[in-house]
């Protein structure tokens, strides 16, 4: 909260304010003893009081959501890629099924934010779109094209683990390295990967 404070009294109060980062939701499910998005029913009311003493009021929360089935292998893949995981997919579906209720987290954001609105977008809509997964938060501002034309459209900078390096990646997860030594190696496989599919790997 202290943090979003300081940032928002540079902000121009004149204008329209827009934030936008995954880890407003909190840490992803899998990592650190997480097991669900429950952080965000915290969050969300006190990014909304935050916001509101700075001058800004109607703040509206939009939660971007996957089908269930679809995070969850999405969720494995990166706790694959960014932890010591090393569960195959039907255990760790099995252990974290919950968090793949985004849904019923959005409806608790909505209980514990009475004064603001709640909405939601899907994912697989918008990968098409124009500015990606940012179109949806772009679409209440009306912005005019000529202003349109001058944003640039967000990359594709974080992509799945490829599923042929699942079992490797679980195999390094469960061996002897740790730190530094860890994150090469999978760093290794991944440039390997990506070097045998320069398409996949430049979209």
């Amino acid at each position: 909260a202290a943090a979003l404070s300081s940032s928002l009294e540079a902000a121009c109060r004149d204008r329209p304010l827009l934030l936008s980062c995954e880890g407003l939701s909190g840490d992803i499910p899998g990592r650190a003893g997480v097991s669900e998005y429950a952080a965000a029913v915290e969050l969300a009311p006190v990014i909304a009081r935050v916001v509101r003493h700075h001058g800004y009021s109607g703040a509206t929360l939009l939660f971007s959501l996957r089908d269930p089935q679809d995070w969850l292998f999405s969720a494995y893949l990166h706790n694959i890629r960014g932890t010591r995981l090393d569960m195959d997919f039907a255990e760790y579906a099995a252990a974290f099924r919950r968090s793949a209720d985004l849904r019923g987290i959005v409806d608790r954001v909505r209980a514990a934010c009475p004064d603001n609105p709640v909405t939601t977008s899907r994912l697989v809509d918008t990968t098409e779109a124009r500015f990606g997964p940012a179109t949806p938060l772009l679409a209440p501002f009306e912005l005019p094209e000529e202003v349109l034309s001058r944003l640039i459209p967000p990359r594709f900078v974080n992509p799945a683990l490829p599923a042929a390096l699942i079992t490797p990646f679980r195999r390094l997860n469960r061996g002897p390295l740790t730190g530094k030594a860890l994150k090469a190696a999978k760093a290794r496989l991944l440039a390997g990967s990506a070097a045998e599919q320069p398409d996949t790997a430049a979209r």
